[in-house]
Parts: C-alpha cells; sequence; structure tokens
C-alpha cells in the first residue's frame, strides 16, 4: 500500500485515511486511549520535503520533551503557528532551574547514579547548552506549544526535599497542575543522546537507556493517564569517532525505546531507515537542517492532528 505504513497498536484495529501530501492510509485501532506505530519511508519523506503547503499547527495541545533536537524541532514549528494564535512565551536560562520552575531546593543535593547530569558540580544546570525550556503562558486557538528540556531519561538536575530527579518534579509542580484534566494533550518526546555517554561495568549505556525509560514511562502513565505519548525516533548521526553517538550506538537506543512503547502502548514514529538516506541533511554529529526538521514536522504532526479527530469521532 502507499503512503506511511502503520501497524496495528491495539484489538480491533480500524482503517482511517489520511490526507498527508497525498492519499496516506493510517491502520489505526480503537481502544482507551489508542495507538500507532509508523516506519516512514524513503519516498514518503520525499514527499514531505517537496511539499509547498506550509506546516499546519493542529488544534491541540503539544509538549516537545527531549534534547536540543527536539528543542529545534519546537522552534521550527513554533514558526508555523498562526501570528494570532502563539501568547507571550518564556524561555528558561540553563542554570537556576528551581527557581525559574518554581520548585523549592532540597536541604542536600543528591548526586547522580546510572543518571544524568554528568557532573553534579553545578547544581540545578542542565548539561545541554541548547536546550533552553520554552513555555507559553497563554492558551489560544484552542492551541499550546512548549519545549520542556528533558535531555536524560532520568536526571538529579532539579531537585526538591520530596522528589530527587527533574522529572518527578516537574511532572508534580507543573505536568500535573497543568495537563492532567486537559483533553487533546500530546507529549512528543525523545532521549538517549546524552544518556549514551552514561553507564559502567555492571549497567552499560543500553542498560541505561533501558532501565530509565521504564521508570520514565511508569511515572507518565501513572500520573497523566489523559495524555498521548509519542515517541519521536532519532535520526542518524555522522558516526564521528570523536562522539559516543553512532549510528549504530544511536539504532540501538532507538530499538530499545520502540519496543518499551510497543509494550506500554506509546506512539511511535521510526524515522532511523529513512534518514540514514539523507546525509547531507545533517549539520554536525547529531543535528539536522531547518529543512529536515519541518519536514519531519509535517509528517508528525498531520498523523497525530488526524488520529486525535479519529478518536473524537470514534
Amino acid at each position: 500500500r502507499q503512503g506511511i505504513n502503520a501497524e496495528y497498536g491495539v484489538p480491533f484495529p480500524l482503517i482511517m485515511k489520511v490526507l498527508l501530501l497525498a492519499l496516506l492510509t493510517l491502520f489505526l485501532s480503537s481502544g482507551i486511549q489508542g495507538e500507532f506505530h509508523i516506519n516512514v519511508t524513503k519516498e514518503e519523506f520525499e514527499n514531505a520535503l517537496l511539499e509547498s503547503t506550509p506546516l499546519q499547527f493542529p488544534e491541540n495541545h503539544i509538549v516537545f520533551l527531549g534534547d536540543s533536537t527536539m528543542y529545534r524541532r519546537m522552534m521550527w514549528v513554533m514558526q508555523y503557528v498562526p501570528k494570532g494564535c502563539l501568547g507571550n512565551h518564556i524561555v528558561f536560562d540553563r542554570c537556576n532551574l528551581n527557581q525559574q520552575w518554581g520548585i523549592p531546593p532540597p536541604a542536600q543535593w543528591r548526586v547522580p547514579h546510572l543518571e544524568g547530569p554528568y557532573s553534579a558540580k553545578e547544581q540545578g544546570c542542565t548539561d545541554c547548552h541548547g536546550c533552553p525550556t520554552t513555555r507559553i503562558e497563554k492558551l489560544l486557538c484552542n492551541s499550546s506549544l512548549e519545549y520542556i528540556a528533558m535531555e536524560f531519561f532520568r536526571d538529579v538536575e532539579i531537585q526538591s526535599d520530596l522528589w530527587s530527579t527533574s522529572q518527578e518534579n516537574i511532572l508534580h509542580y507543573y505536568l500535573v497542575p497543568k495537563y492532567k484534566d486537559l483533553k487533546g494533550v500530546t507529549f512528543i518526546f525523545a532521549s538517549g543522546i546524552h544518556d549514551v555517554q552514561l553507564g559502567n561495568a555492571t549497567c552499560d549505556r543500553f542498560c541505561v537507556v533501558e532501565k530509565n525509560m521504564k521508570w520514565l514511562i511508569k511515572l507518565w502513565k501513572d500520573n497523566l493517564p489523559n495524555v498521548h505519548f509519542v515517541w519521536l525516533g532519532h535520526s542518524t548521526t555522522q558516526s564521528d569517532v570523536r562522539y559516543s553517538q553512532t549510528a549504530e550506538v544511536m539504532r540501538r537506543v532507538d530499538e530499545i525505546a520502540i519496543e518499551l512503547c510497543r509494550q506500554n502502548h506509546i506512539s511511535t514514529f521510526n524515522f532511523f531507515d529513512t534518514s540514514t538516506r539523507f546525509p547531507d541533511f545533517l549539520e554536525d554529529n547529531i543535528h539536522h537542517t531547518r529543512r529536515y526538521y519541518v519536514a519531519q514536522s509535517k509528517i508528525v504532526l498531520k498523523v497525530i492532528d488526524s488520529f486525535r479527530a479519529f478518536q473524537g469521532n470514534s
């Protein structure tokens, strides 16, 4: 069949047609929440690259969570939000995160163990220098968009006396109050680029990725039952020998993540194999060009918007 290749996520599959550049066929499913698993082909990505129609931002609440690659996606997506819809936004500094989030710091900081950051020298700071959390202050035109820095599946960059990880503190102080009872919320997430620099003799980099991602999925699923979680798979790298993030390593991270998502009924996009066909879009070892991220976002947001519409009519 033509179009995006998808697989059944839960029992009682239903067929739905999605207009994405051309007539694409999605095989979705019913259920309490539903999910999709999509492997984007080279031809489909080429169509997205050639499509002249501007990226359409859906009537949805989109939260991007990840490292600097996810931040770049969010920034390019934000360029296409109708000017009258995008409210004022605030951009966080890399440090003083507790103060910026309004989270009381702990009496004593816990050092990381098989989790981020790489060093505990800078308390309350992200390791990532290109990941400024960007929050939208208002919800306009039935949509909202924000990016939350999460360069690790689990880290201790933001701590409090109640919780010792960033993920727990951001969840309980911000995400649950804002999104727990809100409909039409999608979390688009990915991590692993920073995580692969962790590990020891008893738990290597892939062990760390699997262990910490399992922990994060359970944390989110237990506390945000109405949110639609979407794994946006990694793209290939330049395999620069100076860095840990070789294409082979990141492919394995993506395989682990997609398998965990399947086990936990979380939607996935797999771009890895297709991304290897477009090496000229790499700007450095891990970051791609604006054109690559916009084409990728066209596919992702159109599918999410159509999936939401399908759920609303089912």
